[in-house]
């Protein structure tokens, strides 16, 4: 371990490259059980497996596993990263992509960004926005990208709508609405007095940028299905290009010479016919 941590540092001293390393974790979750840790200008590299614990020897045993974490739009053509993957390729039998994140930019208020129907566990902190289980295939994360970047000498609003993913499970991306301008209020006025407030309500809370999806899923179905269009009048509905994660997963199978099926990344469409599976096959929900 040692070795291995002495020849990324080298890499990173070599390029003059700002980071830290963190060798001798403690064995926990928050450093996903890996005993080192090295950054190399935004390439995050994990080492050394803690596979088991022997409670007789009270010791940890290693496995000779590494994990890269780094961005292929910013860091692809990078001689850092080529340096990187030169120390790779000779040291490593073998590899997996574990998953993957798409994202996107969108030049929208974060107030105005909705996400419609979902099923998964929703959550909020610090301004941002959760669906599903952390590090879990099709887990969304959504965030102010100008407040992220210090980038408030600009008056344009810019929101990331980031998706975990991975490889050879269909794409689990969630159904999001875009509020433009103007309300749906005064297109409610139809509606009995309850069903009025309810909407009324909803479109409060998505003005100071609170998602009303949990407490929505707290009414029966008949009622949502009613309301629903009059909360999503003047909204359109964010369009994902399957091309993009093509491209990602192409370049991946270039760099490390895998052979990763892009074409298991296609958006399963709702239909009302059933999915015939084997039974060893894994059910594609959540």
């Amino acid at each position: 371990m040692q070795k291995v941590a002495n020849e990324l540092i080298a890499i990173r001293e070599k390029n003059d490259c700002p980071g830290w390393e963190k060798l001798n974790c403690s064995p926990c979750s928050k450093y996903l059980w890996y005993s080192n840790i090295v950054h190399i200008d935004a390439i995050h590299i994990s080492f050394g497996k803690m596979q088991s614990f022997d409670k007789v020897a009270r010791t940890w045993d290693i496995l000779p596993l590494l994990r890269l974490e780094v961005n292929p739009n910013k860091h692809y053509d990078k001689p850092v990263f080529q340096d990187v993957m030169g120390w790779i390729r000779k040291n490593c039998t073998s590899g997996v992509l574990k998953k993957y994140d798409y994202a996107i930019d969108v030049p929208h208020s974060i107030k105005n960004i909705h996400i419609y129907n979902s099923q998964k566990e929703p959550g909020l902190y610090k301004g941002t926005i959760y669906r599903g289980q952390r590090q879990q295939h099709g887990f969304t994360k959504i965030y102010d990208k100008k407040k992220e970047q210090n980038l408030e000498d600009t008056d344009k609003p810019l929101t990331r709508i980031e998706h975990t993913l991975v490889p050879g499970k269909p794409l689990s991306l969630e159904k999001i609405f875009i509020l433009q301008s103007g309300s749906s209020e005064k297109n409610a006025d139809e509606l009995d007095s309850l069903n009025r407030c309810i909407v009324t309500l909803c479109l409060a809370l998505q003005s100071c940028g609170v998602d009303y999806e949990p407490y929505m899923a707290k009414l029966n179905y008949r009622r949502r299905k009613h309301i629903q269009p009059y909360l999503h009048e003047n909204t359109i509905e964010l369009k994902y290009d399957d091309s993009v994660i093509d491209s990602l997963l192409k370049k991946v199978n270039e760099l490390f010479d895998a052979d990763i099926a892009s074409d298991d990344a296609n958006i399963q469409e709702n239909t009302n016919d059933f999915i015939e599976l084997d039974d060893s096959a894994m059910l594609p929900f959540d």
